[in-house]
């Protein structure tokens, strides 16, 4: 892959808008086929203490926690006016169809961009693309980091300033909205219904050659309740109006030989049920013509004290060796090991397990 990175080209070809009239419609897309298995059933839940997996795999193999399929719509409705629509079909979730994206998006300026309606939380460096595979070379960003994937889009506003200041280019993103939520799953075992609003935040995304970085600050007020009152913890599960912030940094270096990138983040929390923590990973590749060869590390540790179901202090961690191939134009195949390990304090919860998974990204 040439110096430029994938998730450039991939952004470059959502945004191209090459029809000869303003109002015509594009339509892009991407999918992902995975599969994999854990090594042994020993990841359990730490509440019902049933098996629970790690990143949605379990012992018996599976094709549908990394398959995923999208469509994006975009129009043109005039020089300065476009609309967007993204609809996501996702394995884990039964591949039932979501609309991911649906704004209006207005130029105010050639450097000034508004967007309204349904839009991507941005929390990490990834956010834009994380649900296109073939924009990054592993086969999911690290799950103990990117772990807030369960609140992937709002209803909201955001605003987009790009500058240039020499050599350098960037952009500040500042954004608000809200986001409902019902059945979330917190563990296999507990689920809640809920809100958070009062959700905002800043980005600031810096480039300069072969560099990129990633400053974000994020904040809101969740409000929750059990999904099942009977539920035997019900009462713990609840929350009204609870901050919760979340901090990010991150740092991409690739010049078509080497790859190296990093992504550090904390959340801090009022909500009882949930903890505060920080995490990060770090991840090396070397690129062969159209092979790649990567390694990544990752880790989280999380405050026992902030939680009422969970109280001791604990830490999960991962390597994975990978192996990124693109066979064809807009398709590469993947194959990554990863050994996950945690420490909940307790020796009946802490297992360690391999990971083997494969896929077949493609955009189009």
């Amino acid at each position: 892959m040439a110096k430029t990175s994938r998730a450039l080209i991939y952004s470059a070809l959502l945004s191209a808008t090459a029809s000869v009239n303003a109002a015509d419609l594009n339509i892009h897309g991407f999918m992902s086929v995975g599969g994999g298995f854990l090594s042994n059933d020993e990841i359990t839940d730490p509440v019902t203490g049933q098996q629970s997996g790690y990143a949605g795999y379990d012992d018996a193999a599976s094709f549908s926690p990394d398959t995923i399929i999208g469509l994006q719509f975009n129009s043109q409705v005039n020089d300065k006016t476009s609309v967007t629509a993204q609809l996501v079909s996702r394995g884990i979730d039964d591949y039932d169809t979501e609309a991911a994206w649906a704004y209006a998006s207005y130029d105010v300026t050639d450097d000034l961009t508004v967007k309204v309606g349904r839009i991507r939380t941005p929390f990490y460096y990834f956010s834009e693309f994380l649900e296109v595979g073939y924009a990054y070379n592993w086969i999911r960003p690290n799950p103990l980091v990117y772990r807030l994937d369960f609140i992937s889009s709002i209803d909201g506003i955001d605003l987009t300033q790009s500058f240039t200041a020499g050599s350098l280019d960037g952009s500040v993103k500042v954004y608000y909205g809200r986001d409902d939520f019902n059945d979330l799953a917190l563990t296999d075992s507990i689920r809640v219904d809920g809100e958070i609003k009062n959700f905002g935040g800043v980005i600031l995304n810096l480039s300069l050659d072969n560099v990129s970085t990633r400053f974000s600050y994020h904040q809101a007020e969740a409000t929750s309740e059990a999904s099942d009152p009977s539920f035997v913890l019900a009462s713990e599960l609840s929350a009204e109006d609870e901050s919760y912030s979340f901090v990010e940094a991150a740092i991409a270096y690739d010049d078509g030989n080497w790859f190296a990138f990093g992504e550090w983040t904390a959340i801090e929390t009022d909500i009882l049920f949930d903890n505060d923590d920080t995490a990060y990973m770090l991840s090396a590749g070397k690129h062969f013509d159209n092979l790649m060869l990567h390694i990544t590390y990752a880790n989280v540790e999380e405050d026992g004290e902030s939680n009422r179901l969970v109280t001791e202090d604990t830490e999960q961690q991962s390597i994975a060796l990978g192996v990124r191939y693109d066979f064809d134009t807009g398709t590469a195949f993947k194959f990554e090991v990863e050994q996950y390990d945690r420490d909940l304090g307790s020796d009946a919860l802490d297992n360690d397990a391999v990971l083997y998974s494969f896929a077949v990204d493609t955009v189009f």
